[in-house]
């Protein structure tokens, strides 16, 4: 049986996690007061203390909340470098702090990044949706600042903007687009303003490495996700996108090394165990690459990928009986993929269940009927059948669709050879040596 070439699929996934493990509970206990203590200077007005206080807090207990703070903070004194990175911080903590995306897209306007602006401030308002009926707070600001929001004091439950201020703050764009392309460009454009005006931002040239590697120009992804990691040897979604990249390019080693460091990082982000086990795969070390693929299915939600792949290296394996159940669940969860058909074909046929293997095979030429290997794997199943017939067409079609491939010739000729046809086993032999 020929193997199935399981496409490569690299997960790029913006993702964080709050997870810091087990604290010292008197050091939270500690960081919690420095950061009430932080808010209470905010409302007098004390900006220098205020950021002493979260700085403290931040230094016992790291949090989205002490870092949004303290990003304000900064607004307040327009130290937009240090703003933006305590903001940075907190989104990527809690990716879902519509506070922390509201201040972050007031401060890209700033920048005139447009569509940063326009990103943050939405994502803002839609996670503030159900939230815009609530009181606010939004004293006029100091006079030689127009757009900052002065005693905006963050809340926990709210977003304390108001709607039409916000519609003010940011460029819409999104009608305007003739491609993912041209949005992904301008959002490029606007992330390199942000590197030229601070060079040293980590987060800037780690989501600019994202979207080149979207845009599958993966030798300046490589670059920024590289300059992310050296400004912050901490991102571990830049780590995760260089592995990404590297598995693509051929490189398991150098991946397994990025993302295992990415993983220690940050143990609860499910798509770097899949991207480790892509490595591993690809290493030809099929033993922990399962371990990796277990993790995503035990850890995340449920993931057809990680099924249809733990499946295919049990097959690799020989063990057909781990591999079907797999590639069951995978089938249930996208019943329209090929390849998860295809491999548990493959799965029946090393039990030597050749009735159920030819099912698979025949479901899998239903929707992907330009596959040649999986008509090469129904031919033999055939053949072991002894449906000759069936056997000889399958392979002619295979043919047909790989001229290239000798060993269908040399299969068909076998089987020309089992059924005393001589003259036809021996122009497919003559082929399959390269004489055409």
């Amino acid at each position: 049986m020929k193997r199935i070439n399981v496409q490569v699929l690299t997960v790029l996934i913006m993702a964080a996690s709050t997870c810091y493990g087990q604290q010292d509970t008197s050091k939270i206990r500690k960081a919690e007061a420095s950061y009430r203590t932080g808010k209470d200077y905010l409302k007098e007005k004390k900006t220098d203390a205020a950021i002493s206080s979260f700085t403290e807090s931040i230094a016992l207990h790291p949090t989205d909340s002490a870092y949004a703070n303290l990003g304000f903070a900064y607004l307040q004194k327009r130290d937009d470098k240090n703003a933006l990175f305590s903001l940075n911080k907190a989104i990527d903590l809690n990716a879902g702090y519509a506070w922390a995306l509201g201040l972050r897209g007031y401060l890209y306007t700033k920048m005139d990044a447009p569509e940063l602006s326009y990103n943050d401030l939405s994502k803002a308002l839609a996670l503030n949706a159900k939230s815009v009926e609530m009181p606010v707070r939004l004293e006029e600001a100091d006079s030689t600042d127009n757009n900052l929001p002065g005693d905006f004091i963050e809340d926990t439950t709210a977003l304390h903007l108001e709607k039409e201020r916000f519609k003010q703050l940011y460029v819409t764009r999104g009608t305007t687009f003739s491609s993912v392309e041209e949005q992904y460009g301008l959002t490029i454009r606007d992330y390199t303003k942000v590197i030229a005006l601070y060079p040293g931002n980590a987060t800037a040239y780690r989501e600019r490495g994202y979207l080149y590697a979207k845009l599958n120009k993966n030798e300046p992804a490589m670059a920024d996700f590289t300059s992310a990691i050296a400004l912050d040897p901490q991102s571990s979604g830049a780590l995760s996108g260089r592995g990404a990249l590297y598995i693509a390019s051929g490189k398991p080693d150098l991946a397994i090394a990025d993302i295992t460091k990415a993983i220690e990082i940050d143990p609860e982000a499910v798509n770097n165990y899949y991207n480790r086990g892509l490595a591993y795969y690809h290493k030809g070390e099929f033993e922990p690459a399962i371990q990796d693929f277990t993790t995503v299915i035990t850890k995340g939600p449920p993931n057809a990928l990680a099924y249809r792949q733990r499946g295919n290296l049990y097959t690799y394996i020989n063990k057909p009986s781990l591999a079907i159940p797999d590639l069951t669940k995978a089938i249930a969860m996208e019943p329209k993929e090929a390849e998860s058909y295809a491999i548990r074909g493959l799965a029946y046929a090393l039990k030597k269940d050749y009735k159920l293997a030819i099912q698979d095979f025949t479901h899998a030429i239903r929707l992907q009927p330009d596959n040649a290997s999986t008509y090469g794997n129904r031919a033999l199943a055939y053949k072991y059948q002894k449906n000759y017939q069936a056997a000889i067409k399958d392979y002619t079609t295979m043919i047909t669709l790989d001229p290239k491939d000798l060993s269908a010739y040399k299969a068909r000729g076998e089987i020309y050879r089992l059924l005393g046809k001589k003259k036809l086993a021996a122009a497919d032999f003559k082929k399959a040596e390269g004489s055409f």
